[in-house]
């Protein structure tokens, strides 16, 4: 009987460990992966979303653009990609080379050519760039922290990268 009662026992212990390690609320909402972050980030630029791109990026964020210009500040990021989105006659393609996270950062560096057209749709700038994307884990979720652009010299000789 006694060995009974001690089976018993065990098994209620081991039922309540495992509901102890199963989440209490089933309406809790998932954080987003890294990466799902990262294509959210580049489909909002590939569709000028400014919308959909703000939640993308942190506060304390810095970015260089291609000419070496620093930027520091959420507001002042999203001043220029609001001017910049504004615009109709560009297009970007984006190439992921590589990816990495870990559980509080996440980097990209991803290859992109950069078109801008006139009205008869006629190429007035074409830049190949690479882009170094850095992503925090932060509370609000994955956010970016560092936006680095740098010329591709062998496709850029005798181009203007000036936007």
């Amino acid at each position: 009987m006694r060995s009974k009662i001690k089976t018993i026992l065990q098994a209620v212990l081991v039922l309540l460990f495992f509901e102890s390690c199963t989440p209490q609320n089933s309406n809790m909402k998932e954080t987003p992966s890294f990466l799902s972050v990262l294509h959210a980030h580049l489909k909002a630029i590939e569709e000028k979303d400014l919308e959909k791109f703000e939640p993308t990026v942190a506060e304390n964020v810095s970015t260089i653009d291609p000419n070496g210009i620093k930027t520091d500040g959420k507001k002042a990021f999203l001043d220029f990609h609001k001017n910049w989105f504004a615009q109709s006659n560009w297009e970007r393609k984006d190439t992921i080379l590589t990816t990495s996270v870990t559980d509080s950062i996440g980097y990209s560096v991803i290859q992109y050519q950069y078109i801008q057209k006139d009205e008869s749709g006629n190429i007035l700038i074409q830049v190949h760039a690479y882009q170094i994307l850095i992503f925090e884990n932060l509370d609000a979720g994955w956010q970016l922290v560092y936006d680095q652009n740098t010329g591709i010299q062998e496709f850029n000789k005798g181009i203007d990268t000036q936007r």
